[in-house]
């Protein structure tokens, strides 16, 4: 891992490298360094993709350092790590995008399927 939050969790009293991903929460197997993508790496938070390399499971962590101390929270995904790149880059949803998705369902009923397959 980068320094960055490892060195502000160490000014925290916290030692010095953040041990907070250590195995898998699928199959249970340790994580090599290798597998940690780092997408956003500031002086406050950090974004990490992990893949495991037994099951190929995927969790996205984000780990928060604050003057009270280190927080971190992780889910499972199905994104690559070049998938949340990208998603990171794109702007979000809005009413707009929503009401006109509404309308294409409603304007498409059955065929929506169709129409997905159509659009490749």
């Amino acid at each position: 891992m980068k320094d960055n939050i490892s060195s502000r969790f160490s000014q925290l009293g916290g030692g010095g490298e953040i041990k907070i991903i250590k195995e898998c929460p699928t199959c249970g197997k340790g994580y090599p360094e290798a597998a940690i993508n780092i997408i956003e790496d500031d002086s406050e938070a950090q974004l990490l993709h992990v893949t495991c390399e037994v099951c190929a499971n995927a969790i996205l962590v984000l780990i928060v350092v604050s003057d009270i101390g280190v927080s971190s929270v992780g889910m499972l995904t199905d994104l690559h790590a070049s998938d949340v790149v990208r998603f990171r880059q794109k702007t979000p949803l809005d009413e707009d995008d929503m009401l006109q998705f509404y309308s294409l369902l409603h304007s498409k009923k059955g065929e929506i399927i169709h129409y997905l397959a159509e659009k490749k």
